[in-house]
């Protein structure tokens, strides 16, 4: 709705010293320049396009002879000259972006901007103003019975776990490469269904304990061997994986669960000393907490020149610093956090700063580059630069708990001298990739019209692009990404199901009714629920009686193998020509709904299509990380503590403040496809004092048994 400006006349109105980019500022020491300069008139890939056909023509000439000749390796040698001339002229000098890598002043005086002091959250505190939260809807139901099934009902059941989380995640075109080293890898499934389950139950505390189920459960996953063990492939060196000064591909979503789980749950748990502690291959064991890891991610970044992490040797993405950021952010919010608000500012405007400066896409394909190419910093001269850091680090904190800091604001001091330097970057964007970085975005950055402004700008045009449209009727898509990223053979269910909570929370609705009903259309598929109603199983406790343990009591029984508390494992979870996501709907026994594709790409395309139906229905992420929300701080409902129910896959739909002084409003889906049984706890004892104020399906159920 807000009228299209062209990038031509905002760079019209800026002033030179507006577009300049000043690498002394951003790489903590003296970078070289130049006079390269390419006119903005370059954005677009019709050079690198030439480049591209040309070589791609030499090398089917190379490639129809056997014998290696003198002219062949003067053609091959002319093939680099030519793309890398090409590149050149479309990618410029990277130790020197210039206007046409930014997105102007208007985005950059964003990028700069602190936000004001906010209250630190109380996780046991309670909703005293504002508008209820909405209900949660039933497709919101049936979106967190399959979060269940696929997460905590397995509880340790490798074989189970197996069947269902059986992405590879590609390799790389290296000797040896293990899997999991590319972007469908089970550490992304797995982060984007703790997101998305906590923006679905965030809006009600009487599922806190089932949210604190699935995170938890996610946490141990990404604590496992087998997410985290291509760690030796790239870093073989190293001893704990949480030392590591790269990697934020993953310390970034294990500090980013972490510090939700606490927001949902108020379980400090992983902020304790030793909170994180795994296993590796070798049988060494590890430890640190999220504090400390938010610490050492803090340090990775102002070693770094763009001011990001690498999540492989070198390579920042802008995706993998959202996690990093979100945690950071979390770790200033939460009740009895060391680390006051603000603390993180200087980090979160040092990479955007950079982003915004030097990162838009110069190739018309969308927003911000795909990645940047730094120094690798998990060598020895920057063993130094990092120690010097952390040290800066830790005196801030201890300053600030010495003054009595809630808030902390300014820099004490900008990063020092650093190895590192910008190499160079992908002068592409993915749409896929913008809808993961704007969609994070708006959760951390201090300016909440950032994400809004660079959409606008640069990647709202690509969205509205009707040869971008949804009239071909898909197929699934079952292979793994190409070995190399920027290969970027992604379905267009993948990339659709991204950008799909960015639409929704940027309010580009007439975009994202468009996109959902597409998904919906080919890919939604709804589980009737099944014959057994009872706990949730065909285990032992699935004969339909209502559960007389709490629901802290059916989820230490359900961790430990979800036997006892009558969510024990479904026939039917090995492989049997079904997809995964398949295999996992069945362990919903009420039903459920799920994205259908491919394995390497069906659980997170749920995911994100769960995260925009929240974002839909009123769930507010920035306001959770940001500290500021009525909902998040609704941890008790109407003063009464320790609401809960039973089981613990109960549709819940509505808990929030009755009438009168200490009454809770509770909505729960009963009846056909339903519970028949219920228990609601307050306070550790069950409650025995209910009044029906309605059964025409309040706002979830949308018809009768509500």
């Amino acid at each position: 709705s807000r009228p299209q400006r062209s990038v031509a006349s905002d760079l019209s109105r800026a002033s030179p010293s507006d577009l300049a980019w000043q690498p002394t500022l951003l790489m903590g020491g003296g970078g070289r320049t130049s006079s390269f300069a390419p006119s903005h008139s370059l954005n677009t890939s019709t050079p690198f396009l030439l480049g591209s056909a040309l070589a791609s023509a030499l090398f089917a000439c190379l490639a129809s002879h056997t014998a290696v000749s003198l002219s062949a390796v003067a053609a091959v040698a002319s093939v680099v000259l030519c793309i890398s001339a090409g590149l050149r002229w479309v990618v410029g000098d990277p130790l020197r972006d210039t206007a046409a890598h930014g997105f102007g002043p208007r985005c950059t005086a964003l990028a700069a901007a602190a936000t004001p002091a906010a209250p630190k959250l109380d996780n046991n505190g309670s909703c005293d103003s504002g508008e209820p939260p909405a209900d949660l809807s039933q497709e919101e139901l049936l979106l967190l019975q399959y979060f269940f099934a696929i997460t905590f009902r397995l509880g340790d059941d490798e074989a189970a776990i197996s069947s269902i989380w059986c992405m590879t995640g590609g390799g790389k075109p290296l000797p040896s490469a293990p899997d999991q080293l590319n972007f469908t890898a089970i550490r992304y499934h797995l982060s984007f269904v703790a997101y998305a389950t906590a923006a679905i139950c965030m809006r009600t505390p009487l599922l806190k304990a089932q949210g604190g189920a699935v995170l938890g459960w996610v946490m141990r996953q990404l604590l496992s061997p087998r997410v985290f063990r291509y760690c030796d492939f790239y870093w073989p060196a190293d001893g704990s994986p949480f030392a590591c000064r790269e990697n934020v591909m993953w310390t970034g979503h294990l500090l980013h669960v972490a510090t939700l789980y606490e927001a949902l749950t108020g379980d400090d748990k992983y902020r304790q000393p030793g909170g994180l502690r795994l296993v590796d291959g070798r049988g060494r064991e590890w430890s640190s907490d999220a504090e400390a890891l938010g610490l050492h991610l803090a340090a990775c970044m102002r070693v770094n020149a763009a001011g990001g992490v690498p999540c492989e040797p070198g390579l920042v993405f802008f995706q993998c610093q959202n996690h990093a950021m979100c945690g950071l952010r979390l770790l200033e919010a939460l009740g009895g956090s060391r680390v006051p608000h603000g603390f993180f500012g200087p980090e979160r405007r040092r990479f955007l700063q950079f982003a915004t400066g030097g990162m838009r896409a110069v190739v018309g394909t969308g927003g911000l580059k795909v990645v940047v190419v730094t120094t690798p910093q998990h060598t020895e001269p920057f063993c130094a630069p990092f120690a010097r850091e952390r040290a800066h680090l830790e005196e801030r904190l201890a300053s600030a708990a010495r003054a009595g800091c809630e808030t902390i604001a300014g820099e004490h001091r900008p990063p020092g001298p650093s190895p590192s330097r910008v190499l160079g970057s992908v002068p592409f964007a993915h749409l896929g990739s913008d809808g993961w970085d704007l969609t994070y975005l708006g959760w951390w950055a201090d300016s909440g019209r950032l994400a809004g402004e660079l959409y606008t700008l640069a990647v709202q045009p690509k969205v509205s692009r009707g040869a971008w449209g949804y009239g071909e009727h898909p197929s699934l898509d079952s292979r793994p990404p190409l070995a190399c990223c920027v290969g970027l053979n992604i379905p267009k269910s993948a990339y659709s199901a991204q950008i799909l909570p960015m639409l929704r929370q940027l309010g580009d609705g007439s975009n994202a009714d468009r996109v959902e009903a597409w998904l919906r259309r080919h890919f939604r598929r709804e589980a009737p629920a099944q014959s057994h109603q009872g706990g949730g199983g065909e285990g032992e406790g699935g004969g339909g009686e209502a559960l007389s343990c709490s629901p802290e009591a059916e989820l230490r029984a359900c961790s430990s193998g979800c036997g006892s508390a009558g969510l024990g494992p479904v026939a039917g979870g090995t492989a049997d020509g079904r997809t995964a996501a398949e295999r996992g709907a069945k362990r919903a026994p009420r039903g459920c709904v799920w994205l259908q594709e491919g394995d390497e790409w069906a659980i997170g395309n749920t995911a994100n299509y769960a995260m925009a139906v929240a974002v839909a229905n009123g769930s507010d992420l920035r306001a959770l990380h940001q500290g500021g929300s009525e909902q998040y701080r609704a941890a008790e409902a109407g003063g009464v503590r320790g609401v809960g129910v039973s089981p613990l896959d109960a549709e819940v739909f509505r808990c929030r403040r009755g009438a009168s002084p200490g009454e809770v409003e509770v909505g729960l889906w009963m009846g056909e496809g339903g519970l028949t049984e219920a228990t609601l706890w307050a306070e550790g004892r069950a409650v025995d004092s209910l009044t029906l104020l309605s059964a025409d399906g309040g706002g979830g159920g949308g018809g009768g048994g509500g």
